[in-house]
């Protein structure tokens, strides 16, 4: 939902955006989650699709012995595969644009993985055994990998019978190549599998079918943080307040050549300023984004960082190009990250960084995807980052991208770094989240 790409550019930190994924490495030695045991036969599977961005699970528990959903099952395929973009629309009539899973369901579907009932998909039933099974043959096929199987693969369960003619084969397939073992003579085909089966059985096809068994740190207990004076909790907004996403008004053209990229950013960076103070600044996702990262430094023995205006400026203005133009990268119109934060904020730092991400549906879940991925978690644990800022849009289907902005020490062309106060509109709403604001010139 990955591998990692990871982009440097001189005097920024790596940054790192979720992509695809590609041999399994885990990055923990110990559970990532409080109910799954060191000792369970899914654990290493567990802790290498919780590295990856496979699982993110809830509350710190991944629930291993629920029933999976069939749309839980086509997110888990979707994010393993990098979360491709589909190029159609929806055609379950069940499945609306909002649902978590839509551009899971929508891809597996245009790709024959899933086939849905009629106009239906039923994405809360649960999935039998033999309809994961089935579901994974087809995006095996898709791959082009080994689809062979040994035509006595069945013979030695006695409940073979039971199994629906479609998943016959795909049956076959996973028994032979080690993906499903049953449990003595029985293969319970049409049982309900459960969310630790299922990241087992992937586990088990990423190794058997696309690179060596990965090698995985010893168990070890994690590393003790020091110990850290309670924070107190800031009074939150209202939870009925709406975040500020979509941003009418000044859009950024689809059709822009390299030739005019940095012609028309500059010509129009002031007014799309203006458009953004004159719509009321950042929204409640921004800020509470930036207050849980600060919750994980000081979690993990770190100062937290201070919200920087211009830092705000330059995350929305990437997070809004990304959905206007329809992108999803580092680099694009607006170059890189050293571009957009330098021309928008005349802020020089020391240290720049950037996270993007698209597909979370809330700031809980963007950060829990980006702590799980050990290269954006790097960037908002990283030491020398004193400040951030938070950009989120959303497209006409409701898809969030999401950018994230770090900065180390700075200076300020033609400003001095000391006894300034901003008056910007910015500023003063970070106290409203509990956050210590960075003034800079306006």
């Amino acid at each position: 939902m990955k591998t990692k790409l990871m982009k440097s550019v001189t005097l920024i930190l790596l940054a790192v955006m979720l992509i695809g994924i590609t041999i399994p490495v885990a990055s923990a030695s110990y559970s990532p989650f409080s109910d799954v045991s060191t000792s369970s036969p899914a654990f290493n599977a567990i802790r290498w699709a919780h590295a990856n961005g496979i699982v993110t699970g809830s509350g710190g528990r991944f629930f291993p012995d629920d029933n999976m959903t069939r749309a839980q099952y086509a997110l888990v395929l979707w994010r393993y595969e990098g979360r491709p973009v589909p190029v159609s629309v929806g055609r379950f009539s069940d499945v609306s644009t909002t649902n978590v899973a839509y551009n899971a369901i929508t891809w597996a579907n245009e790709n024959r993985i899933v086939t849905g009932t009629g106009d239906m998909f039923l994405p809360e039933n649960n999935m039998t055994r033999a309809q994961m099974v089935l579901m994974m043959y087809r995006y095996n096929n898709l791959k082009g990998r080994n689809s062979t199987s040994n035509a006595d693969a069945l013979d030695r369960f006695t409940d073979r019978g039971q199994i629906v003619p479609a998943a016959v084969e795909a049956m076959k397939w996973a028994v032979t190549h080690g993906l499903m073992t049953g449990g003595g003579s029985r293969l319970t085909p049409n049982d309900n599998i459960t969310r630790a089966q299922v990241v087992l059985i992937l586990f088990r096809y990423v190794n058997a079918f696309v690179g060596p068994t990965p090698v995985l740190p010893p168990i070890t207990q994690p590393p003790q943080q020091p110990e850290t004076p309670p924070v107190q909790e800031p009074q939150k907004p209202d939870s009925t307040e709406r975040p500020n996403l979509v941003q009418p008004g000044v859009r950024i053209p689809a059709d822009l050549t390299s030739a005019t990229q940095m012609a028309w950013r500059i010509a129009h960076i002031n007014e799309w300023a203006d458009n953004y103070t004159a719509l009321g600044g950042p929204g409640a996702f921004e800020f509470e984004v930036i207050r849980l990262v600060n919750v994980e430094r000081v979690a993990h023995g770190l100062t937290p960082l201070t919200g920087h205006c211009r830092l705000m400026f330059s995350a929305r203005l990437k997070a809004q190009a990304m959905t206007d133009i329809n992108y999803f990268s580092h680099y694009g119109a607006f170059g890189g990250p050293s571009d957009v934060i330098l021309i928008f904020t005349r802020v020089t730092f020391a240290t720049i960084g950037e996270n993007i991400a698209r597909g979370s549906r809330t700031p809980q879940e963007v950060v829990a995807d980006w702590m799980s991925s050990p290269g954006h978690r790097d960037n908002m644990l990283n030491p020398n980052y004193v400040s951030m800022g938070v950009g989120a849009t959303a497209s006409a289907s409701g898809e969030i991208k999401w950018v994230q902005h770090f900065g180390g020490e700075e200076s300020i062309f033609g400003y001095p770094i000391t006894g300034s106060n901003c008056s910007c509109i910015v500023c003063p709403m970070f106290a409203k989240w509990g956050i210590v604001s960075k003034n800079t010139p306006s």
